[in-house]
């Protein structure tokens, strides 16, 4: 079986889904809304076994695609080391990943500036309608077009993604900027800081050209941060009075909004964490959503990635998901005789999987709105550390 696969989606997701159907045969072509690159979305990425084999499975070299980390260590509010141990693993950035995977994709095979914007299921055949406002007829339709994915809201069932009570911060700081005391205490291990209605994780990337050697690092701060309703209505509107819904492009972020983090950081965080945040360029903040589509696939139309399961980042497994979706797809592809089978099984063998990696994402995300009783201010005593540092950003699914 093969044909001629759309999809929606020039992402990562994207990306793997496209260059893991041309391995197996497949002509792909890619629709990104956005006219240039993209570039810098979600940092720090967390690599897994899976994940590397995925990248493996598709061409992409592996040699220098991340930073080495050795240790996991719990700091108090006051910058002491409360617990450490032992856990090597490979980080990278979402930069890395992306530019590694855009490489390997024929340039004419990747348009730009063009989006999907509606479709129809014909006669086993996809009729695709584009922002340019042709219609075009696939084969197949493959939305990878995040979570507030075109291709998905015209599935019959979409239920809303339910805002689950916190915001993540990230910032990413140049190694270079970072003073060479606070880079010590630090700079090398996967941290965290784990104290009552809140958690702080940090750890070393690639640097901003994908540079892995001591000096043209970067560092990854990620933030969970408890925010009420009508706290994240005021964090979503820009300056000209407008709320964005679900979330807002970091450029439109009001300076009041982010220098109001940075004063809580101050405030809240251990030092090193604090000094680094004050360091970074342009912290960026996302709502934290819960979103598993009660249907992977309509037809010959199917979702991957985020698109298909918005999991909460505690896992670290957004990227790994959205590879193993990819290769799961092309799989199906191979093994069954009809499109609508092969996307059929995709459902069955994905949604579970999904379900499973939401559940744990859950888990992980109440302890950012516990409340201890017997206090845990400083962060010296979570009843759950073990826990989260042991599952976070994991992958034994």
């Amino acid at each position: 079986m093969r044909g001629h696969i759309a999809v929606s989606g020039g992402s990562i997701g994207g990306l793997f889904a496209a260059l893991a159907l041309a391995e197996a045969g497949w002509r792909v072509t890619v629709f990104e809304k956005v006219r240039s690159a993209l570039s810098g979305r979600g940092a720090g990425i967390v690599t897994h076994e899976s994940l590397l084999k995925a990248l493996g499975s598709i061409g992409v070299s592996l040699q220098d695609i991340g930073v080495e980390v050795r240790f996991r260590r719990v700091f108090d509010k006051f910058g002491k080391i409360v617990s450490e141990r032992e856990f090597p693993q490979l980080v990278t950035s979402w930069d890395m990943i992306y530019s590694l995977l855009h490489a390997r994709l024929p340039r004419e095979l990747y348009f730009t500036d063009t989006s999907v914007l509606n479709w129809e299921n014909v006669a086993g055949k996809v009729n695709v309608h584009l922002s340019d406002g042709s219609v075009q007829q696939f084969d197949a339709l493959i939305g990878a077009d995040g979570y507030r994915s075109a291709v998905r809201s015209k599935f019959a069932e979409r239920p809303a993604p339910a805002y689950s009570g916190y915001v993540v911060w990230r910032a990413v700081v140049e190694e270079a900027l970072i003073e060479p005391n606070l880079r010590d205490a630090f700079f090398d291990d996967f941290s965290f800081f784990i104290p009552n209605r809140g958690q702080v994780i940090g750890y070393p990337i690639p640097g901003f050209h994908n540079e892995t050697n001591k000096g043209s690092r970067r560092y990854n701060i990620v933030w969970y941060k408890p925010t009420s309703h009508d706290e994240l209505v005021d964090l979503l509107t820009d300056e000209s009075g407008k709320v964005h819904e679900i979330s807002i492009p970091p450029p439109l972020v009001r300076r009041e909004v982010v220098d109001c983090a940075l004063m809580a950081a101050e405030v809240d965080l251990p030092w090193m964490f604090s000094e680094a945040f004050k360091c970074a360029a342009s912290p960026f903040l996302a709502p934290i959503y819960d979103y598993v589509s009660p249907r992977f696939c309509c037809g010959n139309v199917c979702l991957l990635g985020d698109a298909a399961a918005l999991i909460r980042p505690h896992v670290g497994m957004g990227v790994t998901k959205a590879a193993e979706d990819a290769l799961c797809l092309s799989s199906c592809l191979r093994a069954n005789r009809t499109i609508e089978e092969a996307f059929e099984a995709y459902d069955a063998a994905r949604r579970p999987i999904a379900l499973m990696i939401n559940a744990r994402s859950q888990r992980l995300g109440s302890f950012v709105q516990g409340e201890d009783p017997k206090g845990n201010l400083d962060g010296a005593s979570h009843p759950f550390e073990d826990e989260i540092v042991r599952l976070t950003a994991t992958a034994d699914f």
